[in-house]
């Protein structure tokens, strides 16, 4: 992505001005874009404390990981640069690394925790 592109989109933000985005998911597939009714689905979730969940991620390590976890916290994403926000910060704990690349006995036996944030 061009940064002349990220500039504009941020100045319209800044100053609660409309943007155009133009995706082209052939040519230059992005990640981070979500489509609308994906979105308007998940704002339906309510992902409380204690909450169980499954994650799959893809890393320089493995082609894809496969991560379970339990939420322990949430809270604002930045409540100084985005007061008021729909968006949450969760705290998960990530308690076991299932991954088709590694044999099951070092799967059990690691004992593998991380602590992630992650923004939904």
């Amino acid at each position: 992505m061009h940064l002349g592109v990220l500039a504009t989109a941020w100045h319209a933000v800044s100053t609660g001005t409309m943007f155009t985005v133009y995706y082209k998911p052939r040519t230059s597939p992005a990640e981070f874009i979500v489509p609308f009714d994906q979105y308007m689905e998940s704002v339906k979730n309510n992902h409380s404390i204690g909450m169980r969940f499954k994650m799959r991620f893809e890393g320089e390590e493995a082609p894809e990981q496969r991560f379970t976890g339990t939420i322990v916290g949430n809270g604002e994403s930045d409540p100084n640069r985005w007061p008021s926000s729909k968006w949450r910060s969760l705290k998960e704990l990530l308690v076991r690394v299932m991954s088709p690349i590694l044999p099951k006995s070092l799967l059990h036996g690691s004992g593998l925790q991380r602590m992630r944030k992650q923004t939904c």
